[in-house]
């Protein structure tokens, strides 16, 4: 079938003709890569440097010093910027927290998809069937709903005393402690079960957005509690689902920026999410050429990833 896609397979990398001392293209330190980054789908902890190093599946821990060593670069200068054109290009992020720069594949799943005849993906292992996470997705993002609850129906006449309302909200919880949530001058106030909210955050964002613990803040239950009596619960958790759907607040953008749980609750940065102000149908690329290279590394990476998926089967 042909799907486009370039397909090696993994065996390469243990042959001599790879294995000989050479300097190494920026087309084969990219595949370099790709071939590196941890394939399954589980988190590892590695001793590297005499540190504790936690990665995980389309991820790879390398010092800009171990690459250049690598790949026969002279320059360190050159592997950061031939990295920080990956980041530009929406192709890599990277992570230093941990003392150790973790550099972060963008899209690994979508590269680990085989796809069969009609179009759909093959296979059950974790981190390969992306129709399946979709629909996990989905049906844990119907359980978030319900969890909160069914939103009540607003009139418009409603609409602007309910604004005014968050903003008096928004001074009392962001200037002080205090959690209206919690607060006697909202007796009326809906349950929330923010512990099922965290829960689903954490577990199929995977990270995406940083991750959140219990218990909340005051501060934090408070911006979640004027979201959702200001939208809804239903538009609360359809928030959630639309920056899960855009690429731009995931990372993919020229400084490798992320949204935080934090920077989606807030009031101006929830209206633009729900807006659609950062669908992927509103971002553009910078150019042609930046396309044509960017779908040129993707079909290497996609070609590696789904090669080694079908030697795994086998």
């Amino acid at each position: 079938m042909d799907n486009g896609f370039i397909m090696l397979s993994r065996k390469l990398f243990s042959h001599r003709i790879w294995k000989a001392s050479r300097t190494f293209s920026e087309c084969e330190a990219w595949i370099d890569l790709i071939q590196s980054a941890r394939f399954e789908a589980t988190v590892t902890i590695e001793r590297i440097g005499g540190r504790d190093i936690t990665y995980e599946r389309g991820q790879y821990p390398a010092s800009i010093s171990f690459l250049a060593k690598r790949w026969g670069w002279k320059s360190e200068k050159k592997v950061r910027n031939f990295l920080d054109m990956l980041k530009k290009e929406g192709m890599i992020t990277t992570d230093a927290k941990q003392g150790m720069n973790i550099i972060t594949l963008c899209k690994y799943d979508v590269y680990n998809t085989p796809n069969n005849d009609q179009g759909e993906p093959k296979g059950k292992g974790e981190g390969i069937d992306i129709v399946k996470k979709i629909r996990d997705l989905e049906h844990a993002l119907g359980k978030l709903t319900a969890s909160i609850g069914t939103s009540v129906g607003q009139g418009e006449g409603n609409n602007n005393k309910k604004v005014k309302k968050e903003k008096k909200e928004k001074n009392n919880t962001e200037d002080s402690n205090e959690s209206p949530v919690c607060g006697t001058s909202q007796p009326h106030a809906e349950h929330i079960d923010y512990s099922e909210l965290v829960k689903f955050f954490n577990e199929k964002t995977q990270g995406v957005f940083g991750s959140i613990r219990m218990p909340l803040s005051d501060k934090r239950k408070g911006m979640i509690n004027a979201r959702i009596k200001t939208y809804g619960k239903e538009t609360f958790a359809k928030m959630i689902q639309m920056a899960l759907n855009s690429d731009f607040l995931k990372g993919q953008n020229k400084n490798g920026w992320r949204a935080s749980f934090d920077w989606l609750i807030k009031p101006t940065n929830f209206e633009k999410v729900i807006s659609g102000n950062y669908d992927n149908k509103n971002r553009t690329n910078n150019n042609a050429g930046d396309r044509d290279m960017e779908e040129f590394y993707r079909s290497i990476a996609s070609g590696i990833a789904r090669q080694s998926y079908e030697e795994a089967k086998r």
